[in-house]
């Protein structure tokens, strides 16, 4: 009874507010760590910068927006928003990874073959 009454607490207090700052039918993901010291960041000019990973806060860290263009925007520790590149990011995002097994590589749609040089590198 009392695991229940802490998860209620915790969804009063914390998921509730969350899910009031997200549009509707909206997923949320978190940046769980970072590849590197040092984060690519969209600069107002539109240009690249860097900014160290201590200027960011520590994970997790709500991603607010995708532009689509690899940069996630999150808010940093003093308040601020930046737009990082995906590329120095660890999310939480599941990402899709095809079957080795499934590559068509002949035109025939009865045919498949497994092993071809360059496909199944980023399959299981």
């Amino acid at each position: 009874m009392k695991k229940i009454a802490f998860v209620y607490w915790v969804m009063l207090a914390w998921g509730v507010p969350a899910m009031a700052e997200l549009p509707e039918g909206k997923a949320r993901h978190y940046v769980i760590g970072f590849d590197d010291t040092e984060v690519e960041v969209l600069a107002e000019d539109g240009g690249v910068d860097y900014l160290a990973v201590e200027d960011i806060g520590e994970p997790p860290l709500p991603i607010l927006e995708d532009d689509g263009r690899g940069f996630v925007r999150v808010q940093t520790r003093d308040g601020g928003m930046v737009w990082l590149g995906r590329s120095y990011l660890q999310t939480d995002e599941q990402v899709e990874v095809p079957s080795c097994h499934d590559a068509r590589l002949a035109k025939a749609s009865d045919r498949t073959m497994a092993s071809a040089r360059g496909v199944g590198e980023a399959c299981k």
